[in-house]
């Protein structure tokens, strides 16, 4: 095996090995693969949440001032009504309930959950000088910002390891943000259409729900926009500046990218 590692940054770890040692790595398992090679320590599973309170019968958040995100000023104040887990009403005056857990929102406002397009949990290159921030801090500094659903556009971690927390999360095993899992194209180590098709369809059937770029060959790139197409995935693309000559935003936009 031939191995070079370059330290360019704190947020960057390049690793060259052989195409034999390309063929060897699972899709989508790129960069992990990459960092534990050059000993660096994936961090282990976000906990089980501490189960608390709720859902109610119905949850009653009272004297609350209502922002949309529709772009309407701000309404209120209001009583939001929660049955289970679901939103069911918004009133203008508190309705009359017996048993209902009740919420005094006087001086507060209530929005809806934020979406963050391009997130990472955790970065591999913070193994380089130190521990990888565990993903229950991530998911909680997020939710804590009210940050309720996430992208994560190239699942450093490993696929794997990010489909896992999607599905934990979904189910309600942990505390953290829904999450849409992008799984990392690895570029110059996959430079035909044929490779590039393969390995989308292989991301997707282990679980991946889009596919993000980063510098990719001319052929490769269209392989990639029309095979996500033709499954129902989501393409993102970073386009860097070793990159554009071969493929710039405007090529990318007409070849059918959804997302920069």
């Amino acid at each position: 095996m031939i191995r070079l590692t370059f330290a360019l940054s704190a947020s960057l770890l390049l690793t060259v090995v052989s195409a034999q040692d390309h063929a060897a790595i699972v899709p989508g398992e790129e960069g992990a693969t990459r960092a534990i090679r050059n000993g660096i320590a994936i961090p282990g599973p976000a906990p089980d949440r501490i189960r608390g309170e709720g859902p109610f019968e119905q949850l009653l958040i009272t004297n609350v001032m209502l922002i949309s995100g529709e772009g309407a000023p701000p309404r209120g104040p209001v009583t939001i009504v929660v049955k289970g887990d679901r939103v069911a009403a918004i009133e203008s005056s508190t309705p009359a309930s017996s048993g209902a857990r009740i919420i005094d929102g006087t001086g507060m406002y209530a929005l809806p959950g934020f979406i963050d397009a391009h997130t990472h949990i955790g970065n591999t290159g913070q193994g380089l000088t130190g521990a990888i921030t565990p993903p229950e801090y991530v998911f909680k500094l997020w939710l804590a910002h009210g940050i309720t659903s996430v992208r994560e556009v190239g699942s450093g971690m490993g696929l794997d390891w990010t489909v896992t927390h999607r599905e934990r999360s979904n189910a309600g095993d942990i505390t953290a943000p829904r999450l849409v899992v992008h799984a990392m194209f690895p570029g110059g180590s996959v430079i035909s259409a044929e490779g590039a098709e393969a390995w989308v369809r292989e991301v997707q059937r282990r679980g991946a729900d889009g596919v993000k770029l980063r510098g990719a060959t001319r052929a490769a790139t269209e392989a990639i926009y029309a095979t996500t197409r033709e499954l129902g995935m989501g393409t993102s693309n970073h386009h860097d500046q070793t990159s554009v000559y071969s493929t710039n935003v405007l090529d990318s936009a007409r070849m059918g990218l959804d997302s920069m």
